[in-house]
């Protein structure tokens, strides 16, 4: 008769006494019990210092961030305080330029008193022709009375004639501007050279109808005179 051997299962007791030994308890678990309870606590443990290790790292990167921003902070007033210093350097140099700056209206009167600007003739007149590269010069034809006068301010530099015009007055202006004024029939002078003469001054009267005057400006080079004639001179 064949013989079944029967596997016993493997079991383990745990004994709890008390401090006085009055009572005592026992509970019998099997190994795959211990086994499963090891696994449990051991993923327990290990979840737990996954979660621990997380919130570590978590915060140091929150407090690596906080130290970022903080600076960030404090290059962005610095920024803050160097622009509000250079606004503040603009507007002095701004102002200090201002208080140099003399009057536009200054400016224009200093820049227009130079410029030998006023019609040279004072009464009846035309403008018999223009300036051209043939005639370099206005060709004015004027009646008895009437007055050739300085086109600004200025000395006189030449009082004389020549086989053409038997009185030739030249002045000499600032920045360069000299002023020709030739009268082709003889008239009554009123400078001297060495003169000086503001602009409307008389340099000599037309005794005689139809006289004709050439009317020439140069700088550097020969200009029209139309160019740079006050409408109202």
């Amino acid at each position: 008769m064949n013989h079944q051997r029967h596997k016993r299962k493997e079991s383990f007791s745990i004994l709890f006494l008390s401090n006085t030994g009055e009572s005592r308890k026992q509970f019998y678990v099997s190994r795959l019990f211990l086994q499963l309870s090891f696994i449990i606590v051991l993923l327990v443990c290990l979840t737990a210092g996954w979660m621990i290790y997380k919130s570590v790292t978590a915060g140091s990167r929150q407090s690596q961030l906080q130290e970022q921003i903080a600076a960030q902070e404090k290059q962005v007033r610095q920024l803050e305080s160097e622009k509000q210093n250079l606004s503040n350097e603009k507007a002095s140099l701004i102002k200090e330029v201002e208080s140099l700056r003399p009057p536009a209206d200054t400016q224009n009167n200093e820049k227009d008193s130079v410029i030998p600007k006023r019609y040279p003739c004072s009464g009846s007149n035309v403008l018999a022709s223009t300036f051209s590269e043939e005639q370099p010069y206005l060709t004015l034809m004027t009646s008895s009375k009437s007055k050739i006068v300085a086109a600004g301010n200025g000395t006189v530099t030449i009082v004389g004639a020549n086989a053409e015009c038997p009185v030739i007055v030249e002045i000499k202006h600032e920045n360069g501007y000299l002023t020709r004024y030739m009268c082709h029939e003889k008239a009554k002078q009123k400078v001297k050279p060495g003169a000086s003469v503001k602009e409307g001054d008389t340099l000599f009267t037309i005794t005689k109808d139809e006289t004709m005057v050439d009317y020439q400006v140069t700088t550097e080079e020969l200009i029209d005179p139309m160019s740079i004639l006050d409408a109202k001179g």
